[in-house]
């Protein structure tokens, strides 16, 4: 399957050929000696996400003088998320573009930020992610995933989005409700009632289509570019969470250049989250606005009434996390 969709990349028409690019993939050149960068993700084009790659193109090649030469590859034409990651670790391909996720799969017990309704400031986040967890998340995901995590860009807060209007905790119950394999949130949805069913991003619109599931959650940006209001007509501003996408690079290609060359890299990386904040937060109401206008509703709840029930989640997810990281990451976070 990997080689399959690597060779509709290259245009390969011999598998013999396909088999020596295969070989080594961290030294294939373009026509003028430029080292090529596969960057992939799952997500579909046409939105934030696709722009900042296209930014990582436009500064790593604009840094480098064209002695790299990026590819983007949107919409997981090169696979899903646990497909990318295998294909980085090879260095079948360079780069990926994927969200949390990476965290509870490569670096386990360490998500206590990720916890829904606890942390609703982007500035608390960030401050996490720069601090001495945010090391140790980085230096897991390079042990156990053999990736090397370039940055993390703040995405803006998640909303739910239903088929039918949530406006108390009572309407929780038995929802079918879409969850990515992440523990803090299966853990927590499931306390509020929610019949929780973990999906990939890229199932969702099939799993409303066949009315697997009712409800989901993102950030408004992505509910507009996979086109959910096709399927779904409420929307209530939870604020959950406050996400983040991942970029990660093959650690082996990573090491594979010189010091100048990961300076190229990581000054490239630097500006395409710069630029994925700024876009993501100050396109918040305008998503909101495209949704209304394809005809969601927007709903309220309390949201204080939705923290004060997930305590008991949190007591169970408690053995999932070092102590002294429960102590200093989720305690003060605690609902009063």
């Amino acid at each position: 399957m990997i080689k399959a969709k690597i060779e509709k990349w290259l245009g390969l028409c011999g598998m013999a050929l396909l088999g020596v690019m295969l070989m080594f993939p961290a030294s294939t050149y373009g026509a003028n000696g430029s080292i090529k960068i596969a960057f992939a993700t799952h997500l579909k084009p046409g939105g934030v996400d696709e722009w900042a790659m296209l930014k990582f193109k436009e500064t790593a090649e604009k840094f480098s003088n064209g002695k790299f030469a990026v590819e983007v590859f949107t919409g997981g034409v090169l696979g899903k998320e646990t497909d990318l990651w295998e294909l980085l670790a090879t260095n079948e391909v360079q780069m990926n573009m994927c969200g949390e996720i990476v965290v509870p799969a490569f670096a386990k017990g360490t998500y206590v930020f990720g916890t829904p309704f606890l942390y609703q400031n982007p500035k608390e986040v960030r401050e996490v992610l720069d601090g001495p967890l945010g090391i140790k998340i980085k230096d897991l995901i390079r042990k156990n995933g053999k990736m090397h995590v370039l940055g993390l860009a703040l995405r803006a807060p998640r909303m739910l989005t239903s088929k039918k209007p949530i406006r108390s905790v009572e309407d929780l119950k038995g929802l079918k409700l879409r969850m990515p394999p992440i523990p803090e949130w299966i853990e927590v949805w499931k306390e509020l009632g929610a019949n929780v069913i973990s999906l990939s991003g890229s199932e969702i619109f099939g799993a409303l289509q066949s009315n697997l599931i009712e409800a989901q959650d993102n950030p408004a940006s992505v509910n507009v570019s996979f086109k959910f209001y096709e399927l779904q007509k409420y929307m209530v501003r939870t604020n959950h969470i406050i996400g983040f996408r991942s970029f990660l690079i093959s650690q082996k290609f990573y090491d594979s250049l010189t010091t100048q060359q990961k300076g190229w890299i990581d000054r490239a990386a630097a500006e395409a989250i710069e630029y994925y904040e700024k876009t993501e937060y100050e396109s918040v109401e305008k998503n909101i606005t495209v949704l209304k206008e394809k005809g969601m509703t927007m709903t309220e709840i309390d949201s204080t009434a939705l923290r004060r029930k997930i305590v008991p989640a949190i007591e169970r997810l408690r053995k999932n996390w070092n102590e002294d990281a429960y102590q200093k990451y989720i305690v003060p976070h605690l609902p009063k």
